[in-house]
């Protein structure tokens, strides 16, 4: 058995945690130690990149602080012009630090454009768990299918018991007072008046 984490090797069958680096190997535990390793991982990723931008970036100021030192020094001294020199040919080293200089920055606008992308990966897998999260939850009520209610067949002396009817509710809306429902169980013999099944037909005088 290896350990997904540091990789160690010979753990025997059953156990629950990495004798080197104590991560739990079984259930939700190797779960959260997973995804706690990729994390350190991508920071560890990110401050090495970071690391990078800041040398590149010293290494662009010491070139640009040379090449106005030479710049200055040159105009204070001036150049000794040899047979075949042109201004041209004096420009070259110029342009060549200008150039140098022109792809550090580039290279910092590439590795800031990583930094960004590793950052958005990292958030990623949090928004897809909760949005799976929620799939059971949102799917749960187009899985429902809706269940014909029964057909109230009741007739002026009779009424015929329906879904979620209670013999309260029945002497509410067929004699107008609730209070009725002592004597609606008294006429139809009902030993319990919360007791009453659907389809049940009961009288109303």
């Amino acid at each position: 058995m290896i350990c997904p984490v540091c990789h160690h090797t010979n753990i025997k069958e059953g156990s629950e945690e990495c004798p080197k680096c104590n991560t739990p190997l079984t259930g939700d535990n190797l779960v959260l130690a997973l995804q706690k390793s990729n994390r350190d991982q991508r920071n560890q990723k990110i401050a090495m990149t970071f690391a990078l931008v800041f040398v590149a970036i010293l290494s662009a100021a010491y070139l640009f602080m040379i090449t106005t030192d030479d710049g200055l020094s040159s105009a204070g001294e001036g150049e000794i012009v040899v047979p075949g020199d042109s201004l041209r040919n004096l420009g070259y080293t110029l342009d060549e630090k200008t150039n140098h200089i022109e792809e550090l920055q580039t290279q910092i606008e590439n590795m800031q454009a990583t930094i960004s992308s590793m950052e958005e990966e990292e958030e990623t897998p949090e928004v897809e768990e909760e949005q799976s999260s929620t799939v059971t939850e949102e799917e749960a009520p187009q899985a429902s299918i809706e269940q014909p209610k029964p057909v109230n067949t009741s007739s002026g002396g009779t009424h015929v018991v329906s879904e979620g009817e209670t013999l309260w509710s029945i002497a509410q809306s067929r004699l107008g007072d609730g209070f009725k429902s002592q004597d609606l169980a008294s006429l139809n013999n009902l030993n319990d008046p919360d007791l009453i099944v659907v389809g049940e037909t009961l009288r109303l005088q």
